[in-house]
């Protein structure tokens, strides 16, 4: 029990809703007057303080850690499957990844295509797809999107550097694969082949295309070799 120097009232501590201390005396009147200062009662207080800020620290954490853990399961669940690289390969359905061939022989082009990029243009599901160039800056197109190729995650590992071709001399096709669907695009370097010799190696190009509202596409190129 808390006392104040005087002989003529006795101090309790009681709760008094309009002291701003942590406690209040009552004096034999049953008046409220000021508690001596109690130390105790501010270390409570500020080691409340403390674990409060703890635990809001903690739950930013558990927040960062959460959102760090769906931008991984996006990306991984983006990535083209096996059999979805082996149709893109191969020119034809493999497994559950039913391929489906662009027709090239209607070409569209633009000049000024979305900052000034000169775009080939082809026709798939209603949209406008090919590949737009400008100074080392290029990159495929789906809509009115460019994706720039040197942003494609790789396909192989130790990864490739991203490969720039001839929009004509390649072969387009789209790849379904359950609600996943993709934009294929397979060359063989020009017709030379990666060495100028090696006419079986392919460069793959396979941009991952999002339902309607979605994320934005996702871009990944490998090379490969045909039987």
């Amino acid at each position: 029990m808390l006392t104040v120097a005087s002989s003529s009232r006795r101090c309790h501590p009681v709760p008094m809703p309009r002291c701003t201390s942590t406690c209040c005396c009552s004096t034999r009147s049953g008046s409220a007057s000021a508690c001596p200062t109690n130390r105790a009662g501010r270390r409570w207080a500020d080691d409340a303080m403390i674990q409060a800020g703890a635990r809001v620290l903690d739950a930013m954490r558990v927040i960062a850690t959460l959102l760090v853990t769906v931008m991984t399961a996006s990306a991984h669940a983006a990535k083209p499957s096996a059999e979805v690289v082996d149709a893109c390969l191969q020119g034809e359905s493999r497994g559950h990844a039913i391929w489906t061939a662009i027709a090239t022989d209607e070409v569209g082009s633009d000049d000024d295509f979305r900052g000034g990029h000169k775009a080939t243009l082809f026709r798939a599901h209603g949209r406008d797809v090919g590949y737009a160039e400008k100074d080392g800056r290029d990159g495929l197109i789906w809509g009115r999107t460019i994706v720039p190729i040197k942003r494609a995650g790789p396909l192989n590992q130790p990864p490739e550097t991203p490969s720039t071709f001839t929009p004509l001399l390649a072969d387009w096709s789209t790849i379904q694969q359950g609600p996943q669907r993709f934009l294929c695009v397979n060359f063989n370097f020009d017709g030379l082949g990666r060495s100028g010799s090696f006419q079986k190696v392919h460069g793959l190009y396979l941009m991952s295309l999002p339902q309607r509202g979605k994320s934005k596409p996702a871009l990944f190129y490998g090379v490969r070799r045909t039987e």
